[in-house]
């Protein structure tokens, strides 16, 4: 998942059919975060989903019923000819997006193909807007379209259809997010976002006395990226019974290489209960900010129900 939702980012993952030079309607079984933000629906922002679309510059833009999935499951997804082997034309295809993990199904019917003869095909795309910081896109920073197969108009399959990797992001755009691509005849890889990942994902002091010494945790900061990065900032604006102690990051983190940050908790001066923070790492140029939640409780030992002040 992203590790921010507040940009209100549509990320879009498909395959897809068009009609060559890319000027028609594209017939594409669509992976999407906050996908039913593209449509103004309210009733379900921040989730991923999945839909079949027919769409757009044509002048048609229909999709069938948005389904709610989960991080982690495998989504199968076909664009297939209504028309018998031979066709080269068909006017209408069945578009099918499909959960394989619960077995969740969304399927486009019968739609037209707007008097388009499908020469190119797409095997994996990312299409996203409203991104602003590269941690609006996923925190793995990967997805791998997997036996990827394409037929041609007889249903005969392409061994090797010749996918090519081709980036669109314009130089002058930002935010600029390590965006990258990789193809077989059967699989596409495309990277993209967050080079930078943390560990632990969230960090749990525990249950402390108020009158305990401070408790230490240490959060491990990795660039996965194939070049260095910069650090701009590490817990900017924590409360004050949150610090950050000590730190073997510098000013750039290489590639493949860890440094770590040490967070300390105070429960003398943290107020009685949950006492939740957040620890923000700002990298450069990218922008990314890794949010790593903080979680320490305090109890009461001494004069829980006196009067403020003490005795």
């Amino acid at each position: 998942m992203p590790s921010t939702a507040s940009d209100n980012q549509i990320d879009y993952f498909f395959p897809g059919l068009m009609q060559a030079p890319q000027v028609g309607n594209i017939l594409q079984p669509v992976l999407a975060w906050n996908q039913t933000a593209y449509v103004g629906d309210p009733g379900a922002p921040n989730v991923w989903s999945i839909a079949s679309w027919n769409c757009c510059p044509s002048g048609i833009n229909v999709h069938s019923t948005f389904m709610t999935v989960n991080p982690g499951d495998t989504i199968l997804g076909t664009v297939v000819s209504t028309c018998a082997p031979g066709t080269m034309s068909c006017p209408t295809w069945n578009i099918t997006t499909k959960d394989q993990y619960s077995g969740v199904t969304s399927t486009l019917a019968n739609t037209s193909s707007v008097g388009q003869t499908y020469d190119l095909a797409f095997s994996g795309v990312l299409e996203v807007y409203g991104v602003k910081i590269c941690s609006d896109f996923p925190a793995n920073g990967t997805i791998t379209f997997s036996n990827v197969a394409l037929y041609d108009y007889s249903f005969n399959l392409i061994s090797n259809p010749g996918w090519s990797f081709e980036n669109r992001v314009q130089s002058t755009w930002t935010p600029q997010c390590n965006y990258g691509g990789q193809t077989t005849a059967t699989q596409t890889k495309l990277t993209y976002g967050v080079i930078a990942t943390v560990s632990p994902s969230t960090v749990s002091f525990g249950q402390h006395y108020e009158t305990d010494p401070p408790a230490y945790a240490t959060v491990r900061l990795t660039n996965n990226g194939s070049a260095a990065f910069g650090i701009a900032s590490i817990g900017q604006n924590l409360p004050s019974w949150y610090l950050v102690s000590g730190t073997t990051c510098g000013s750039t983190l290489g590639a493949g290489a860890s440094c770590n940050i040490t967070v300390e908790f105070d429960p003398s001066d943290a107020p009685i209960g949950t006492d939740r923070a957040t620890l923000v790492i700002v990298d450069t140029p990218v922008n990314t900010q890794q949010n790593v939640p903080l979680i320490g409780i305090v109890s009461c030992r001494y004069n829980c129900n006196g009067p403020v002040g003490g005795f």
